[in-house]
């Protein structure tokens, strides 16, 4: 009768509370890790809109700047407003006309744009460009500077 008493420690395996206690310990750790990917994710897709913001602003003022250099001065900035609206939406820059003053990025970036002489110096003209995101909630990038207009005020005869 000594048989059906004997232990079988031989036998591989693990036991349901061995089990268990692994599936919690997993758990613990899942739980402390899943909220930072989380964070990590919002904060990579808010530095990409920020970036995306920071790139179709520099686009809009690189552009500006090149009009300043070839627009001929007229005394309106009206004639510099039109030319930019017109650079911007040829179908290779990807904007869309909103207002005068406001364009769509492919990228459904909302550019406002806005340009005037600089008071007390004709020939300065300022640039200032907000750029949006995509419900005009949240400004992601503002620009602004002064240029010198070709052929205006005292930059003539130079």
């Amino acid at each position: 009768g000594g048989k059906m008493f004997k232990c079988r420690k031989e036998e591989a395996g693990l036991t349901i509370v061995e089990v268990i206690l692994s599936l919690a310990i997993i758990g613990i750790i899942a739980a402390v890790f899943i909220p930072m990917f989380t964070m990590s994710a919002k904060a990579n897709e808010r530095s990409k809109a920020a970036l995306d913001s920071t790139y179709v602003g520099q686009d809009v003022m690189e552009l500006a700047y090149h009009l300043c250099k070839s627009v001929p001065f007229d005394e309106s900035v009206g004639r510099l407003e039109e030319a930019l609206g017109k650079e911007l939406t040829k179908p290779e820059r990807g904007y869309s006309k909103i207002s005068d003053k406001e364009f769509r990025h492919k990228s459904g970036k909302q550019v406002i744009i806005d340009i005037g002489i600089k008071e007390g110096y004709e020939d300065l003209v300022r640039i200032y460009v907000e750029v949006y995101g995509k419900d005009k909630k949240q400004l992601e990038a503002q620009y602004e500077s002064l240029y010198i207009w070709e052929g205006s005020g005292s930059s003539e005869g130079e």
